[in-house]
């Protein structure tokens, strides 16, 4: 298998990747508007950030869970893929560059991941084959990326956290990432309606609710506001700190907790 160099310690790779970027941006402002060219300089900049370091891509998925989980591209590209997919998109992309050009020549896996590839092997061959039974909607084949993508994301997270340095490491950005939500929603919680509202409806250019999106319990105002964060649900908001409560609640006894207890 040829060896080959890291793209982004390449000079000339750089440039390329520069220059193609500040083109097709180019191209783009002129057809598609500042904002699409300020979204396609953007992912450049993330996909540069990703192949240097691909844990840097976890982060960006852990972040995106944590305080964006609903958000989309401003702009129409036939398709509107969220910010979730672009970022486990360029985390298994990047992964798979890796495995092709020889970077990384062992795969760690687990008992799972042959039941994975077989299921995703028989998912592509099913959809590619069912196409003659119905139109190709964008929305279809964005529900079939995002299944592909979601069940290739395990193999990538199965091979990656193979230490416990690195495992630690990912643990650590998810607790401080629900941190932040949790502060986000407590703030949001303790304003006035009409202030968070208006902070929510911001978000509305990234694929949220418009609207009166405060939720109440019984959806009643009169009675208690409820957290939702950037999580549009108050049920989604509660199962996601529930989830990472699972992995805060072991730090107050551990030996050696992942952060210092004072």
């Amino acid at each position: 298998m040829i060896q080959l160099s890291n793209p982004t310690r390449s000079l000339w790779a750089l440039a390329a990747l520069v220059g193609l970027t500040a083109v097709t941006a180019g191209i783009i402002l002129a057809f598609g508007g500042p904002l699409a060219a300020l979204a396609l300089l953007m992912a450049g900049a993330a996909a540069y950030v990703v192949l240097r370091n691909i844990e840097l891509g976890f982060w960006g998925v852990i972040l995106v869970i944590s305080l964006l989980p609903f958000a989309t591209l401003p702009i129409d590209i036939g398709i509107t893929p969220t910010f979730l997919d672009l970022a486990l998109a360029a985390v298994v992309g990047v992964w798979a560059l890796r495995i092709v050009t020889g970077r990384q020549r062992a795969i760690i896996t687990s008992p799972i991941t042959v039941p994975l590839l077989i299921f995703i092997l028989i998912a592509v061959f099913a959809f590619i084959f069912g196409l003659a039974n119905g139109p190709l909607t964008p929305t279809l084949l964005r529900k079939f990326a995002e299944l592909i993508l979601s069940i290739s994301f395990v193999i990538v997270i199965v091979d990656y956290a193979s230490s416990w340095e690195r495992l630690e490491r990912l643990v650590k950005v998810a607790l401080l990432a629900g941190m932040a939500a949790a502060i986000i929603a407590i703030g949001l919680w303790l304003l006035p309606d009409e202030s968070a509202n208006s902070f929510l409806n911001a978000l509305a250019r990234l694929g949220y609710p418009g609207g009166w999106v405060i939720r109440y319990v019984e959806e009643n105002p009169a009675l208690a506001e409820r957290a939702i964060g950037t999580s549009v649900d108050p049920n989604v908001f509660g199962g996601f700190l529930v989830l990472l409560g699972s992995l805060a609640g072991p730090q107050l006894v551990a030996k050696r907790p992942l952060f210092p207890r004072w």
